[in-house]
């Protein structure tokens, strides 16, 4: 298939994606505890609760945000996956990653403080690798786009007869 059939696809699928990205994103706040809550409730559970529940809670807290953390890195991970897919329906170019750098780049670093504990280590540790995976990304649409361009110029090159 080429690209402008995988076009309507891929536009058809964009909302559902994004729907069950903003679900999965709102549960992984949700499980982190990223909610408001009152001190007296906290203060509350220290008062009729055994110790051996609130030592429960506190490691069953510490796995929780290491697999969101594992969760987020893996994720992340897919960004060149992704944009390469991304590049191959027509959907986006190298040129407008390129031009979008500067942009991609806070949005990694606001991603990253969202998604990792809020060291400044942590943070780095996400954002730097995002950072030169988006640009691995744009190679990889800069090359699929160079062979789309040499398929299409082979296939509209004059055969004499």
């Amino acid at each position: 298939m080429s690209a402008p059939e995988l076009r309507p696809a891929a536009l058809a699928v964009a909302p559902a994606l994004s729907a069950i990205l903003a679900v999965v994103a709102g549960v992984m706040l949700l499980a982190s505890g990223a909610t408001p809550s009152e001190p007296t409730r906290f203060a509350l559970l220290l008062a009729f609760a055994p110790d051996l529940l609130i030592e429960i809670s506190h490691f069953a807290s510490s796995i929780l945000g290491l697999v969101l953390l594992l969760l987020a890195f893996g994720l992340c991970f897919q960004l060149p996956v992704v944009v390469s897919l991304l590049g191959l329906a027509g959907i986006i170019s190298s040129k407008l990653l390129r031009e979008g750098r500067r942009y991609a780049i806070v949005g990694v670093f606001i991603a990253a403080a969202i998604l990792t504990p809020p060291d400044p280590i942590s943070q780095l540790t996400l954002a730097l690798p995002m950072c030169l995976l988006y640009e691995i990304g744009i190679w990889c649409v800069w090359l699929i786009e160079r062979s789309k361009a040499k398929a299409e110029e082979k296939s509209n090159a004059v055969v004499p007869v």
